[in-house]
């Protein structure tokens, strides 16, 4: 789908931008802003605090170990890419915003009262 005015985007977010008109938008880009934001810093303290140390100093231990730390950052993984989906979305619906008309004070207005809901 193409919204006159707006970049090209991935069509996965087609389904979003026809949901959204000049009175939700700002309201659900301050929704998705903050839930990427907030999966940032999740994911910034999950990746700094998830490791796995060795439980002993057998053989086993050293394999259990890569094993688990491999298979944590594969979570982390999963996650970060929901992120970055989640932070894609919310940086189309601002311009999607721009495109009706709102200004960046509107934006700031919504998100300002998304925080005081939070």
């Amino acid at each position: 789908m193409t919204v006159a005015g707006l970049p090209e985007h991935d069509p996965k977010f087609d389904g979003l931008l026809t949901q959204v008109d000049p009175d939700n938008v700002l309201a659900v880009h301050a929704a998705l802003r903050r839930q990427a934001d907030d999966m940032y810093v999740g994911l910034i303290n999950a990746q700094t605090s998830l490791q796995i140390g060795r439980c002993g100093g057998d053989p086993i231990s050293a394999d259990a170990q890569v094993a688990f730390n491999s298979k944590l950052t594969d979570v982390l993984d999963l996650h970060w890419r929901h992120q970055m989906e989640v932070d894609e979305a919310a940086a189309l619906l601002r311009l999607t915003a721009l495109h009706y008309g709102h200004t960046d004070d509107d934006i700031a207005h919504a998100l300002a009262a998304q925080d005081r809901r939070g």
